[in-house]
C-alpha cells in the first residue's frame, strides 16, 4: 500500500511556461486542474515505478 501526501501550495499557480505545456496536451484543462496535473506530473518525476502507476492510476481516475 503506498501513501503519498501531496503539497500543493507552491503548483496551485503555475507559471505561463507550466501552463502551455499542460494546455498543448489538454487544450481544455482549467487552471486549477493544470495546477493538480502539474503537482501529479513533479511528484511522478520524484518516485520509483510503482508509485508512478499509483500516480498515473490517479491521474485517469480525477481527469
Amino acid at each position: 500500500e503506498l501513501k503519498i501526501a501531496v503539497d500543493l501550495s507552491e503548483t496551485l499557480s503555475p507559471s505561463d511556461e507550466e501552463l502551455a505545456v499542460i494546455r498543448r496536451f489538454n487544450p481544455i484543462i482549467s487552471l486549477g486542474d493544470a495546477g493538480l496535473q502539474i503537482s501529479l506530473l513533479k511528484l511522478k518525476e520524484s518516485l520509483p515505478a510503482k508509485g508512478r502507476q499509483y500516480i498515473d492510476s490517479l491521474k485517469e481516475f480525477l481527469f
